[in-house]
């Protein structure tokens, strides 16, 4: 049996023309729970949440760079780390961006592995936005929500993940892992 809460939100109707953007309902969420805490916003398209927003391409991004550019550079705690990666594309998209193919991150095995130890180090809270969020050791599954589009749409999960080692040791510096 799970042990972690579980929720269903309507998603609601994005407030601009890209399908993929957050609508009011996901962003008031997102911000309840990230509130003024130190975040991290990874693909974040067209989104203004997060106070450091990676994306390749978009003018909203704080930083226009390859999301596993700047995770090699970068040595923050962050409180908060959303993921919210394309969910499908153009195999040219992926092959640019180093992916293995068109996926969810949680198939693409060497990407996965990549952002999961980084997290280990770095991340205190996580909010993977996905088809499916991977759980591996030091992580802990604390809420998911069930966000329902409507239509024809496919329905996605935003997943609330904990680092039990960071959280539990009130670590604010880097955790050393053997």
């Amino acid at each position: 049996m799970a042990d972690f809460k579980c929720e269903a939100i309507a998603f609601g109707t994005p407030e601009g023309t890209y399908p993929g953007m957050f609508s009011p309902p996901l962003i008031k969420l997102l911000k309840s729970l990230i509130g003024q805490d130190k975040t991290l916003h990874l693909f974040s398209g067209s989104s203004t949440i997060g106070h450091t927003r990676i994306d390749l391409e978009h003018e909203a991004a704080t930083h226009n760079i390859d999301v596993i550019d700047f995770l090699k550079k970068d040595d923050n705690i962050w409180d908060w780390v959303i993921l919210d990666p394309p969910y499908e594309g153009s195999e040219s998209l992926y092959k640019d961006m180093n992916y293995a193919k068109p996926c969810p991150i949680g198939q693409d095995q060497k990407l996965r592995s990549f952002i999961t130890k980084w997290f280990n180090d770095h991340a205190i809270n996580i909010l993977w936005f996905d088809w499916c969020a991977p759980i591996w050791s030091g992580v802990k599954r604390e809420k998911v929500w069930l966000v329902l589009p409507g239509g024809y749409r496919k329905v996605r999960a935003l997943s609330h993940l904990k680092n039990i080692y960071l959280r539990s040791n009130g670590v604010r510096g880097l955790a050393n892992y053997v």
